[in-house]
C-alpha cells in the first residue's frame, strides 16, 4: 500500500491530521481502515488491508485450451494452445493487469494442406484446392501397382504424410518347377499378388511351400520350392519322361525305378509301344503333346522295390 497522492507530497503533518493509505496497482482493499492520525508526534495504527485482483474467466478458445501456470491473479499470466490439427492466430500469452486481462484471446484456425505431390502414371482423388487437417487421399495407377502407402494424410505441420507412393510394374516370371505340376491360382501373367499352387508328380516330394504369391519386386515368395526323388515311395513304378513333337517323335526321355532317378534314352518304337500300353499307366498331356507316362508299382517283395 502507498499514501494517497495527496499525502505523499507533503513534508510534514500537525497534530491532529490525518493521511490516508490506497493499495497499490494491481491490488485491492480487502477491509481496514484507510485513514490514519497523527497525535502528539505518533501515528495511529495503519489498519489498512490490501489483495491481488484476480482477473477471473478470460473466456473460451474454440479448438484450443487455456492454462494459468501460475493463476489467475495480478502479475500472473494465461497461456493459450491448440489442439493438433490448428494453427494460432494472436498472442499464446496474456497478462492479468490491474483493470483485467490485458489482451485479446487467440484464435485456433484448422491447418490447410495444399495439393499433395503428383506421381507418374497415377492419379488421386479427391482433386481440391486445399484440404484441412485429416483430410485423406487416395492415390491410383491404372493398370500398374502402387508402391508404397495408398493413401496419405493432411498432417498437423500443412504437409501429406507419409510420401507419395510410385506406379510400377510387378509381373513375376513362371514359375519352372522341375517334376511338379500346376494345381490351382494364377496364370500367366502373374501380377502383384498373384498366387499359384504346385505339387510334385508321383514319385517325388517338395521341398518348400507349394502355394507362391507374387511380390511387389516381381519376385515369388517364399521362394521357389523343388521336387526331389521320394526314395521311399512305392507308389510309382517305371518314369517315363518322354517329350514328343506334335509328329509323336521322341525329343528326349528319361526314366526310374520307384523314386530312383537314372537317364535314359528311349527308342521312337519303345516310345510308342509303352504310349499304347493302357494297364497300370496314366498319360499326361498337354496340349497335343505326350509330357509323360506314370506306371505304377507292384508291392515291395522280398525285402525289395
Amino acid at each position: 500500500m502507498v499514501l494517497s497522492d495527496s499525502d505523499i507530497l507533503l513534508d510534514t503533518f500537525p497534530s491532529g491530521s490525518q493521511a490516508t493509505f490506497v493499495c497499490s496497482v494491481g491490488y485491492t482493499s480487502a477491509g481496514g481502515s484507510r485513514v490514519v492520525t497523527c497525535n502528539a508526534g505518533s501515528w495511529s495504527a495503519v489498519t489498512l488491508k490490501c489483495q491481488k485482483k484476480t482477473c477471473g474467466s478470460p473466456g473460451e478458445v474454440e479448438n484450443g485450451d487455456i492454462d494459468f501456470p501460475t493463476g489467475n491473479e495480478f502479475g500472473d499470466k494465461l497461456v493459450v494452445k491448440c489442439r493438433p490439427g490448428y494453427i494460432l492466430v494472436g498472442q499464446s500469452e496474456i497478462l492479468c493487469g490491474d483493470k483485467g486481462w490485458m489482451g485479446r484471446l487467440p484464435t485456433c484456425e484448422v491447418v490447410t494442406c495444399d495439393e499433395p505431390s503428383q506421381i507418374t502414371d497415377g492419379s488421386f482423388s479427391p482433386v481440391q484446392h486445399s484440404y484441412n487437417y485429416r483430410d485423406v487421399v487416395t492415390y491410383s495407377c491404372g493398370g500398374l501397382t502402387v508402391s508404397g502407402s495408398q493413401t496419405v494424410t493432411c498432417s498437423e505441420d500443412g504437409t501429406f504424410k507419409p510420401g507419395p507412393p510410385k506406379c510400377i510394374k510387378v509381373e513375376c516370371a513362371e514359375p519352372n518347377i522341375t517334376d511338379a505340376e500346376w494345381v490351382s491360382g494364377s496364370r500367366p501373367p502373374h501380377e502383384y499378388q498373384a498366387t499359384v499352387t504346385f505339387r510334385c508328380i508321383a514319385g517325388f516330394v517338395m521341398e518348400g511351400e507349394p502355394t507362391l504369391e507374387c511380390d511387389i519386386n516381381s519376385q515369388w515368395t517364399p521362394g521357389i520350392p523343388k521336387c526331389t526323388d521320394d526314395a521311399a515311395s512305392t507308389t510309382v513304378g517305371w518314369v517315363m519322361g518322354i517329350s514328343l513333337d506334335e509328329r509323336l517323335r521322341v525329343q528326349n526321355s528319361r526314366f526310374g525305378h520307384c523314386g530312383e532317378r537314372k537317364q535314359g534314352s528311349v527308342s521312337q518304337s519303345l516310345a510308342m509301344e509303352v504310349m499304347t500300353q493302357p494297364q497300370n499307366a496314366e498319360r499326361v498331356e498337354q496340349g497335343q503333346i505326350v509330357a509323360g507316362l506314370l506306371v505304377h508299382c507292384q508291392e515291395p517283395q522280398h525285402g525289395t522295390k
